[in-house]
């Protein structure tokens, strides 16, 4: 196995982004049911989500200014992190969960950039689907064992998980040397002239994303304690887990593509659409089978489109950041409108249809763009 991952490099990418996401799973998987314990409210939450979003923005411009390797980026990145997961542990105040929130949003970018240049700088340009294909499978593999561990730990005592956390933290820092190292070194401007064509689909898909933040909060109002929010999450994981394999093997042979993923993209702003209704938030058996509806068709969605948005660049290198950005000018847009329905809950409903709209509008855009 060990003589198996020292050839390959890709494999010893995804070594390291295992440990990296097993860190952040474990150890932010339950901070909404800490949070709220700690009195913070969803109009707080949300508005720290928003600010995290705004990290990132000012990520890709900070990171375009600099020149780092993929290793050191990883490593700045692991110590915002553990710094902001100790502002919401120790100091779980208003004041300080906005700084927090801001640094998370920074660290993001300088985990999820490196690692996304690492990776498609070594994998062959006919797998772009099974390379985003081996991103999701361990993002939900993660994800299944993640939320009840750090749920049953977070029960005993949050400074278990505060320092569980740092060792894995630690881990991941160590495993940073294993990857080639690859200097994160690009034109901000040249990756936004290789996405310009997609620029509008892309921003869409980023304001729809909203709903990936603001559904667990949905769920605090059902399962408010450790254990029962995080073996909800790892029940979603495992409804996941089928459909993320499956849609890795075909996404690269798909000759139609761009069909698919606007007809995934209609399923999906249905499926949002139903999540205004407030029925649906009555009782956890239609709570967890809307989320199980919701789950498959977000999986098999975001492997394609991520897929097919890739391959209508000409370098996939340069149009990582560019996508980063208009992703997260979606992203802050869709968080600003979630706040306000948090603020005034009359307009939540709302809020969620125009999420719906939104990804109506990219499975619009996506048919009418000439396939690359």
């Amino acid at each position: 196995m060990f003589e198996r991952i020292k050839k390959a490099p890709y494999l010893k990418i995804l070594l390291f982004f295992v440990s990296f996401v097993w860190f952040l799973r474990f150890s932010g998987t339950v901070l909404p049911v800490y949070f709220i314990k700690s009195g913070l409210t969803f109009p707080q939450i949300s508005f720290g989500i928003t600010l995290s979003i705004a990290g990132q923005l000012f990520a890709v411009f900070l990171l375009a200014r600099l020149t780092l390797l993929n290793r050191h980026a990883w490593r700045i990145a692991l110590c915002l992190y553990v710094v902001t997961f100790c502002l919401y542990v120790i100091t779980p105040f208003s004041g300080f969960y906005f700084t927090a929130a801001f640094l998370s949003g920074i660290g993001s970018i300088f985990f999820y950039g490196p690692y996304g240049l690492s990776m498609f700088s070594i994998l062959p340009r006919d797998k772009t689907g099974s390379g985003s294909a081996m991103f999701f499978n361990l993002l939900v593999l993660v994800g299944i064992i993640a939320p009840i561990f750090s749920a049953v730990v977070a029960g005993w005592s949050m400074y278990a998980l505060l320092a569980l956390s740092v060792c894995f933290a630690l881990l991941a820092g160590f495993l940073t040397r294993v990857p080639a190292p690859i200097r994160v070194d690009f034109s901000l401007r040249e990756s936004l002239a290789e996405v310009h064509n997609l620029r509008l689909p892309i921003f869409l898909h980023g304001v729809h994303e909203s709903m990936s933040y603001i559904i667990p909060l949905f769920t605090l109002t059902l399962l408010p304690e450790f254990l029962e929010f995080g073996s909800f999450g790892t029940a979603m994981a495992l409804v996941g887990v089928v459909v993320s394999h499956v849609v890795g093997r075909f996404s690269d042979r798909l000759k139609t593509k761009k069909k698919f993923v606007s007809l995934c993209a209609f399923a999906l702003a249905a499926v949002t659409a139903l999540y205004a209704l407030p029925v649906f938030q009555t009782g956890i058996v239609l709570w967890a089978t809307l989320n199980i509806v919701n789950n498959i068709i977000d999986q098999i969605y975001d492997q394609t489109s991520v897929a097919f948005i890739l391959d209508q660049a000409s370098s996939l290198v340069k149009s990582i950041f560019g996508r980063e950005l208009y992703m997260n000018m979606g992203r802050l847009v869709g968080m600003l409108i979630a706040f306000l329905g948090f603020l005034f809950p009359p307009f939540l409903p709302c809020a969620i249809v125009i999420f719906a709209l939104a990804m109506c509008g990219f499975g619009i855009i996506v048919m009418k763009i000439k396939q690359g």
